[in-house]
C-alpha cells in the first residue's frame, strides 16, 4: 500500500513539475536577477559577477571573481565582505538544490601551487557554506588550478579575474503548490536519472509496475477480508 502511494506521488509529481525549457530558462534568469540584487545590497559597486544557465540540468552557475571574494595573489582566506556576499547569494537559492564549488587560480607561479590554491579556495567557500543554515541536497568541490582561465593571463587585471570561485547550483526546481521543495527536487532528480539512462528508466518502470501490481493485490485482499468479516458478523447476528 505504501509503495502504491509512492508510485502515485512520483507519477503525478512528474506530470505536475515538468516544465517547458522556456519556463525553466525564465525561472533561472529570475533567480540570477534576484541573486544580483542581493549582491548589490552588500556590495553596491559590484557589476562583475557572471551568470550562466543550463536549461537541461536546471543549473545556474555564478562566477565570483577576485574583486568579490578578495583573493589576493597566493592567498585563499575569505574576507568579511566575501562571507556576506555568499550569504546573500545562498539565501536566494531554494532549499534542496545541489551545489558544486569550483576553484580557479591565475597562471602566476608554479602549476602545482596554482592547483593547490584552487583547492583551498574552493574548500574555504564550501566549508563556510556547509556551516550555514542553507540545506543543500549535496555539496561538492572541484579544482582546476590555472587550467580554465576566462581571460588571458597577460596583465594584473586579467589575472585577478581568473582568481575566482564558481558556484554551480543544480536541481533547481520550479515552485509548485502541491509539493514541498525537497520532495519536488527528489522527484525531478529521479526523472533526470531515468531520462539520461534508458536502462535505469526501464528498471524504475519495471519496479514501479511490479510494486503497483503487488499493492493492488494487497488492497483488494484487504477489501475482500473486510467484506468477509462483515458477512460473518451479519450471519452471527441473524443466527
Amino acid at each position: 500500500m505504501v509503495f502504491l502511494v509512492l508510485c502515485m506521488v512520483w507519477f503525478f509529481g512528474i506530470v505536475a513539475l515538468r516544465a517547458s525549457p522556456e519556463q525553466v530558462q525564465a525561472e533561472l534568469l529570475k533567480l540570477s536577477k534576484q541573486i544580483q540584487e542581493s549582491i548589490v545590497q552588500v556590495f553596491p559597486e559590484e557589476r562583475s559577477v557572471k551568470y550562466a544557465t543550463d536549461v537541461r540540468s536546471k543549473t545556474l552557475t555564478v562566477s565570483l571573481p577576485e574583486n568579490i571574494l578578495r583573493f589576493k595573489a597566493n592567498k585563499y582566506d575569505l574576507s568579511r565582505t566575501a562571507r556576506s556576499i555568499l550569504d546573500a547569494i545562498t539565501e536566494r537559492v531554494p532549499d534542496g538544490s545541489s551545489l558544486v564549488v569550483a576553484g580557479h587560480a591565475d597562471a602566476s607561479g608554479f602549476v602545482e601551487r596554482n592547483f593547490e590554491l584552487s583547492v583551498l579556495r574552493a574548500y574555504q567557500v564550501s566549508n563556510y557554506l556547509r556551516d550555514a543554515k542553507k540545506k543543500f541536497s549535496s555539496l561538492k568541490i572541484e579544482a582546476f588550478g590555472d587550467a580554465k582561465p576566462i581571460v588571458p593571463n597577460t596583465n594584473p587585471n586579467n589575472r585577478a579575474l581568473n582568481r575566482r570561485v564558481e558556484l554551480r547550483f543544480g536541481n533547481i526546481t520550479l515552485n509548485h503548490w502541491l509539493f514541498p521543495q525537497w520532495l519536488a527536487g527528489l522527484v525531478l532528480r529521479i526523472d533526470e536519472w531515468t531520462t539520461n539512462d534508458p536502462l535505469a528508466k526501464l528498471l524504475v518502470w519495471f519496479v514501479a509496475a511490479l510494486g503497483f501490481m503487488v499493492s493492488c493485490v494487497q488492497f483488494y485482499r484487504l477489501i475482500i477480508r473486510r467484506y468477509l468479516l462483515t458477512v460473518r458478523a451479519d450471519d452471527e447476528e441473524t443466527g
